[in-house]
């Protein structure tokens, strides 16, 4: 998970496990504005490849190589993220 999506929640997180048990996948990614994101629950199995990654490359490779084994959860604000002051100044607003 990243540190800039203001509106995730416990909630969020906890639907993610449900959802995990629940589905038998082994990756449970976010779901919002037709892309699979962040935050992402990944089973041990993947986390080689994650610990692969090298830079700026995220996990979203990994997730769309895989879809066969992913399930989502819908997250309707997890486009929403805080890069700079403008877009803290606008998410107070």
């Amino acid at each position: 998970m990243v540190c800039d999506q203001p509106y995730v929640t416990s909630t969020l997180l906890n639907q993610l496990i449900s959802e995990k048990h629940t589905s038998g996948k082994r990756i449970i990614a976010s779901s919002y504005q037709d892309t699979l994101g962040t935050p992402v629950l990944f089973d041990k199995l993947y986390f080689d490849m994650l610990s692969s990654l090298k830079g700026e490359e995220g996990a979203k490779r990994i997730i769309y190589q895989n879809l066969a084994d992913v399930s989502s959860i819908p997250f309707r604000e997890g486009y929403i993220d805080v890069d700079t002051k403008d877009d803290y100044k606008n998410l107070l607003t």
